[in-house]
């Protein structure tokens, strides 16, 4: 449950390599690349949701 489908996954490798490729990507077209927390971002378990249709 949680966030994960906002994440590249849950292997640190896997992660760092994505994302190096995203921002790469980005950068080839002239777009301003900044790295965020967003690789590790996600809801502790139980947390539930703020969202009341989900």
């Amino acid at each position: 449950m949680g966030r994960v489908e906002e994440t590249y996954g849950e292997d640190p490798y896997l992660v760092a390599s994505l994302g190096v490729s995203y921002i790469k990507g980005l950068q080839r077209e002239r777009v301003v690349a900044t790295a965020k927390h967003f690789a590790a971002h996600g809801v502790p378990e139980g947390a539930g949701t703020r969202h009341k249709y989900m």
